[in-house]
């Protein structure tokens, strides 16, 4: 019979102490920004409990550095007030 690994299931306090990039308001700051990042899918509600999967918080940030990698940023236009006070500041 085959076994099944038991869930990493982690409170987002017990998130942000395991992966110490991340604080408390980081993860709640992508849970509440889940439908547009895709963090949803790492998430796990067990009653009113919020519970991080572990694993596929792992391949979520996974998939993050390819889409980096596949996409990289374009540079932001500079705004044309900027410019302007960077030639005052030149002169």
């Amino acid at each position: 019979m085959q076994e099944i690994a038991p869930k990493r299931l982690l409170t987002v306090k017990q998130a942000a102490e395991l992966y110490a990039a991340f604080t408390e308001s980081a993860f709640r700051w992508m849970r509440f920004n889940g439908d547009s990042n895709g963090f949803n899918a790492c998430v796990r509600k067990v009653g009113r409990r919020v519970l991080l999967d572990a694993d596929s918080f792992e391949r979520w940030l996974d998939e993050q550095q390819e889409q980096l990698v596949k996409e990289p940023r374009s540079p932001e236009p500079s705004h044309p007030d900027f410019e302007s006070l960077a030639d005052d500041h030149a002169s």
